[in-house]
């Protein structure tokens, strides 16, 4: 995992292109997330793909939505996950290509689980928080790393009783703005 993050970071360098990262208008990326879950006593590591779209308001202020997708594979128990999130993403320069990022919002959470004699939908609401860094690469495509967090409170479909979890972990991904 550190060769990932090491890789992901000598990538990022700025390469003295004119680009730059501050560029207001629509953009759209596409997300990998290693991660680790606590759900009820639960836990599991495994991957998530996202998509995001958003819109840079200004080189500081971006609104953005994002869905994304993972598999529960731990203690008996498998199923699929779907995210759906918005939030306010705040950008703080460090050149004109690189920049530090830190969003927080809101998600809304769908997961279904099997395994154990069991099947059961659920459905939530919670929140979820990112902070990273992002690099210009070339002129309209930024990269960015980060760390993530979302914790969630479910109520349970049959047995009505509500329970939280939480998912955190490395978030890396390609955006191409417009």
């Amino acid at each position: 995992m550190n060769k990932v993050i090491f890789a992901a970071l000598v990538a990022m360098l700025p390469f003295h292109s004119q680009a730059s990262i501050f560029h207001e208008g629509l953009y759209a990326g596409v997300e990998l997330n290693e991660q680790r879950s606590h759900i009820n006593g639960i836990y599991d590591s495994n991957h998530s793909t996202g998509l995001y779209g958003g819109l840079n308001l200004n080189e500081s202020v971006a609104l953005e939505a994002g869905y994304h997708s993972f598999d529960l594979n731990g203690s008996g128990l498998w199923g699929d996950t779907k995210v759906l999130s918005f939030a306010p993403v705040m950008s703080f320069p460090l050149n004109a290509n690189v920049a530090t990022y830190l969003k927080f919002g809101l998600a809304s959470v769908t997961r279904n689980v099997r395994g154990k004699s069991a099947y059961d939908h659920q459905h939530g609401f919670g929140y979820m928080a990112q902070a990273g860094i992002k690099a210009s690469l070339s002129r309209g495509i930024v990269m960015r790393v980060g760390y993530h967090y979302l914790e969630t409170k479910y109520h349970h479909s049959y047995y009505h009783y509500p329970f939280n979890t939480e998912r955190s972990g490395l978030a890396m991904g390609l955006q191409f703005q417009f």
